[in-house]
């Protein structure tokens, strides 16, 4: 089954500068589909019914997964903290608390979305896969996995 949302979509919906290559954003959308599809399950991910949903949701998921390729940039020297654009303007990228958290919040988000469609069962678990540091317990899928 393909993907929900494509490159365009993801321009669309989050803005992304047209400079980023389309090589930077589709490889993400394959992984967000897997993820949404193990989250929810065949049928749900199928029902035409919550297809903007779904969509929102694993938009949601590239994104958490493409911050961190977007927030990398690497020159001969090593990663590029800050760099001089066109009208010597100071770009300052986020820092890897800043990625982290952005990232952090995006899967969030992508839970919250869906949650209620969540394909979950206590013998089954479901693994959400957090990046360091993990966030507070509380009504949240990370709960799940303690």
């Amino acid at each position: 089954m393909a993907a929900l949302v494509t490159e365009a979509y993801m321009r669309a919906t989050f803005n992304i500068h047209p400079d980023v290559k389309p090589t930077r954003i589709t490889p993400y959308i394959a992984v967000a589909s897997r993820r949404l599809k193990k989250w929810v399950g065949d049928a749900f991910y199928a029902d035409s019914t919550l297809a903007e949903i779904l969509q929102l949701a694993e938009a949601t998921l590239v994104m958490h997964f493409l911050i961190r390729n977007l927030n990398t940039n690497i020159r001969p020297k090593g990663l590029v903290a800050t760099e001089s654009a066109e009208g010597n303007v100071t770009l300052r990228y986020f820092n890897p608390s800043e990625t982290t958290q952005t990232e952090l919040s995006y899967l969030e988000q992508a839970e919250e979305l869906i949650r209620d469609l969540i394909d979950y069962t206590p013998e089954d678990g479901v693994e959400i896969v957090y990046s360091e540091p993990e966030p507070p317990l509380g009504d949240t899928f990370g709960e799940w996995q303690t």
